[in-house]
């Protein structure tokens, strides 16, 4: 007997329903309404599959395929997520015992990121002491397609985590402004999670996938040199 293969296609997200979707979520998970959302998209490489290991270039671009976080601040230095695609495995660690080789599974590359965060340093980037956080997550990247679902939950959980922590740290931007609106900041939390990956989540990554999530432009695939990290969108 033959078989043939049938392709599944994914629906493509409506974003705005999506954002509704995950605060409603987070409220049902938690009681209370979050204080944000954030999301990454996958990426699709059209030229330089595992050159960034290499120091070449790489051409990605974005996906209209997003990694959604609601978030809430919390004060105790408590890290709490849920994921929609773990039904029943909510995760709780302290953030300052966070270590490599502690966490298993989906929440290394959640958590990976906090620990992160403090280990690259800087003012604006590390997290305070009494930071923690609630999050719920929603992943609408393909798992599985080389789509860089884990990339996406990587970034997005950095921009949230940045975020919510500016009135900890009581140097957040004026109101028309977001911490990570900068390409230079971006680049930083790229490596952020560069470094959460390899060291955290225990799976090498030269970079491609968390510069792509964070540094594209819509519409636009993007030149990334990795000798230098240095980027050029492309129409």
């Amino acid at each position: 007997m033959s078989m043939t293969a049938t392709a599944q296609w994914a629906a493509l997200p409506d974003h705005s329903a999506e954002i509704a979707r995950v605060r409603e979520e987070f409220i049902t998970a938690y009681g209370y309404e979050p204080d944000g959302v954030w999301s990454a998209p996958g990426r699709l490489n059209l030229l330089g599959e595992y050159i960034d290991f290499l120091g070449g270039s790489c051409l990605p671009m974005p996906l209209p395929y997003r990694t959604y976080v609601a978030g809430a601040l919390r004060r105790d230095g408590v890290l709490r997520a849920s994921s929609l695609q773990m039904p029943g495995d909510e995760r709780t660690v302290v953030i300052r015992d966070i270590q490599p080789g502690h966490l298993k599974g989906w929440f290394t590359y959640v958590a990976g990121v906090a620990w992160a965060m403090n280990q690259e340093g800087g003012r604006d980037i590390m997290l305070p002491d009494e930071f923690g956080a609630d999050l719920l997550i929603n992943s609408r990247v393909p798992v599985g397609g080389g789509l860089s679902s884990s990339a996406a939950l990587e970034c997005s959980t950095a921009l949230a985590l940045l975020e919510l922590s500016c009135p900890v740290r009581k140097d957040c931007p004026d109101a028309d402004a977001t911490p990570a609106d900068s390409d230079a900041l971006r680049a930083r939390l790229a490596q952020v999670c560069i470094t959460a990956e390899n060291k955290v989540a225990g799976a090498q990554t030269g970079g491609l996938d968390q510069t792509a999530s964070l540094r594209s432009h819509p519409e636009q695939a993007l030149v990334v040199d990795f000798r230098d990290f240095s980027i050029e969108p492309v129409a």
